[in-house]
């Protein structure tokens, strides 16, 4: 695809490519799944696009998820604040 791209609204085209970074680590992530090492999942996704979703599979009960997404949740609030 071109770099000139233009979308209908007049905003360029965000033109993706994998970050390997977290293909890396999505890897590992399965890997440990495969091994039974993690039986449930709840994250935070940025697409290619800049948008965001979430997704929560597998058992995923208890407070110590909880406290996890509440440690992720401050951290991405710290690294937005740095940018600003």
């Amino acid at each position: 695809m071109s770099d000139n791209v233009i979308s209908l609204t007049g905003s360029a085209v965000v033109q993706r490519k994998p970050n390997e970074s977290c293909v890396s680590e999505l890897r590992a992530l399965l890997e440990m799944a495969e091994a039974g090492e993690i039986v449930g999942f709840a994250g935070a996704i940025l697409h290619g696009d800049a948008s965001a979703a979430y997704r929560v599979f597998g058992t995923v009960g208890g407070y110590g998820m909880v406290g996890a997404v509440e440690c992720v949740r401050s951290h991405l609030v710290d690294i937005n604040r740095s940018e600003d």
